[in-house]
């Protein structure tokens, strides 16, 4: 199966890659025998193809008509250029939609401390603790986008009642040595977690630029590679 493609499964969330469309006639009889005899079944709804090409609506329907030719039972399966696999967006339009929730969390967060009229050791605690840790999980795979970096400085200014601009973005790390509670860097804490899983969690990274550079030079044409 190797040849043909790589599956990874997480509790009953199961992602498969492969190389080739008629390929989905291996995985079929899989699906099926687990249902006969555990009685664990796809839910049609949560189950989403990707096609790892130029998406179009042409593409869909050509799609569409293969499962209906060979794997009818799949039919209901939707086509999209993305969706979501243990938390984060995958597929050829992904790019930034990884960061659409924790930037809206992140802004509602922050709006709540501005909007609390507590004291300012609060305001920092409730800042350390519910606002910063939003980016923590995306941030493991999808680096911190640049507008992170303005938003903080101004999120900086609304958790201190500083007026806006009163102080530069790296002085906030040291109002602590003058009596201030301290507060965490979100772009650093971003930095480490990304380094952290690079280094110690997912460290086959390496190969996986590999297998990018092999298969753009086999399916890409030469102005994109």
């Amino acid at each position: 199966m190797k040849s043909h493609g790589i599956i990874g499964a997480c509790a009953d969330d199961i992602g498969v890659a492969l190389s080739r469309l008629k390929h989905r006639l291996l995985l079929y009889p899989i699906f099926r025998d687990a249902e006969y005899i555990a009685g664990l079944t796809l839910k049609p709804s949560k189950c989403v193809i990707i096609p790892l090409c130029m998406f179009s609506e042409e593409v869909v329907k050509r799609i569409k008509r293969w499962i209906q030719d060979n794997v009818p039972e799949w039919l209901s399966f939707a086509v999209e250029s993305s969706t979501k696999l243990l938390g984060f967006y995958i597929g050829t339009s992904a790019g930034s939609k990884n960061w659409v929730g924790p930037l809206k969390k992140f802004k509602a967060r922050i709006s709540a401390i501005k909007n609390s009229q507590a004291s300012l050791q609060l305001n920092c605690f409730t800042y350390n603790s519910r606002a910063v840790p939003v980016a923590s999980y995306v941030v493991q795979l999808v680096p911190l986008p640049a507008e992170y970096m303005v938003l903080e400085r101004v999120a900086l200014h609304s958790t201190l009642r500083f007026p806006i601009n009163a102080l530069g973005h790296a002085d906030f790390f040291q109002l602590s040595q003058l009596g201030c509670p301290k507060l965490r860097s979100l772009s650093a804490a971003c930095a480490s977690a990304l380094f952290r899983t690079a280094h110690c969690t997912i460290t086959s990274w390496p190969g996986w630029i590999s297998l990018l550079e092999k298969t753009a030079e086999e399916y890409l044409p030469t102005s994109q590679r």
